[in-house]
């Protein structure tokens, strides 16, 4: 009788834990949707094949925002469901560090390689990368492009 209450209150945790992920998930992604004005537009595209398991198939379950626009702030992205950006890619760890100023916007690589036009960043915590508008970073097998908004 003992082993079938454990079940139970184990399974019931369980739920309760998963609600509380996705009621975390909502309130962060409302966060990143309002508030500052938006000075940069962010789109992904993949360019390999994509991937397909049980944790992509939850992620897409109430559809997967292919965009994110970016207001003056500091912002983490990579493939790790805590970042602020969650990078969709397939391989090894990818970190990025994005900081968008009122004019313009720099990145940092902490963790993997990216692309961009015909150069090659390793990961260099020391190194800014100034980012111009619509340029293209390419992240294993996604590509980002960076949008500057037209700000009045």
């Amino acid at each position: 009788m003992n082993v079938v209450v454990f079940q139970v209150c184990t399974v019931c945790l369980l739920f309760f834990l998963t609600l509380l992920e996705l009621v975390e998930m909502l309130l962060k992604q409302r966060r990143m949707d309002g508030g500052k004005a938006a000075l940069w537009l962010v789109r992904a595209r993949r360019i390999g094949a994509a991937k397909k398991n049980f944790r992509t198939s939850l992620l897409t379950f109430g559809g997967r925002a292919q965009e994110a626009e970016l207001g003056e702030d500091r912002y983490l992205a990579g493939n790790r469901m805590t970042d602020d950006l969650y990078l969709d890619v397939s391989g090894k760890r990818v970190r990025l560090y994005i900081n968008v100023q009122s004019d313009r916007l720099f990145l940092t690589v902490i963790q993997g390689a990216v692309h961009i036009e015909y150069h090659t960043y390793e990961a260099d915590q020391g190194k800014r990368i100034e980012i111009p508008d619509r340029t293209k970073v390419i992240v294993s097998d996604l590509e980002l492009e960076f949008i500057r908004k037209k700000v009045a």
